[in-house]
């Protein structure tokens, strides 16, 4: 023990070197273990697909729209076999990015079943055509020609922007009274 005491680098205790050594790491691994700054952020990200009916034709059928987070309630009101409803929503995206949506009715409430509908069908229904034997529900893309339709329909809203969908039903000579409640879900 002696002689390592006595022992030198470079005219250095390797003693006192050794005690600055250790002193040293002791200090960096405080330091090391010192958090200088911890912070949090809070996020809360919203929707950015909104949907608003926009127009309805013919007035006072519609008895109420309901919207929701992601889909809305619809219940129809006064037709008669015959009697039609065109409903115009709007689809509205407040992101910064394009984003992809997609539209689908579901029949909730009723007794006659409505069947999908063609373009072939909407256009008698606008020349105001002979009353199918059958009751039909359509879904359309307005905003863009030709439209698309179906059930469900695809639909890309782009930034900042906005794109329209028809839902129309006619009620075919098949119809039986009642109420008829359908659910619109608007999906991305």
């Amino acid at each position: 023990m002696k002689r390592f005491i006595r022992k030198r680098w470079f005219g250095i205790p390797v003693v006192l070197l050794v005690a600055v050594l250790v002193l040293v790491l002791a200090a960096g691994g405080v330091m090391a273990a010192y958090t200088a700054w911890t912070g949090m952020a809070d996020v809360t990200v919203g929707e950015a697909i909104t949907v608003a009916l926009v127009n309805t034709a013919p007035t006072g059928v519609v008895s109420t729209w309901t919207p929701g987070t992601g889909s809305g309630t619809l219940t129809v009101a006064s037709m008669v076999a015959g009697d039609c409803v065109l409903l115009g929503f709007r689809v509205s995206n407040s992101s910064t990015f394009p984003l992809n949506v997609t539209v689908t009715v579901t029949q909730i409430g009723g007794t006659t079943s409505f069947i999908t509908g063609t373009l072939a069908d909407r256009n008698n229904l606008l020349v105001l055509g002979p009353v199918p034997a059958y009751s039909w529900l359509l879904l359309a893309d307005v905003t863009n020609t030709p439209a698309g339709a179906g059930n469900p329909i695809a639909l890309t809203v782009s930034a900042g922007g906005t794109e329209d969908f028809g839902f129309g039903f006619q009620a075919g000579s098949d119809i039986v009274p009642g109420a008829y409640t359908f659910a619109i879900t608007v999906d991305r």
